[in-house]
């Protein structure tokens, strides 16, 4: 992002970016950190994120992770050939151990 203050949409995709690069999913103090935004701010935008199915919750101590919905749009967006391409080659290596 550039130096100027972020809309609400960039601080939501940057927050998706994150949660995205965290197999194990982030607590609410971890995004607020690594987004540079007050807990309050984040806690609202992750509820925002969670309400629309783009994050979800797991565990007593609310870890979140990218939801259900986002996992379908990835999945739409590759499409099953070209995920099929990706994959392949990994299968076949596994295959042939």
């Amino acid at each position: 992002m550039t130096g100027q203050a972020s809309t609400p949409l960039q601080r939501a995709a940057r927050i998706l970016e994150i949660i995205a690069a965290a197999p194990d999913g982030l607590s609410l103090s971890e995004v607020a950190e690594r987004v540079g935004l007050p807990m309050p701010s984040a806690l609202r935008l992750l509820r925002n994120l969670v309400d629309v199915g783009f994050v979800a919750t797991e565990g007593r101590r609310a870890r979140y992770r990218l939801g259900t919905r986002m996992q379908r749009m990835f999945q739409m967006s590759l499409g099953t050939e070209r995920l099929r391409g990706i994959c392949a080659p990994e299968l076949q290596a596994l295959a042939d151990r």
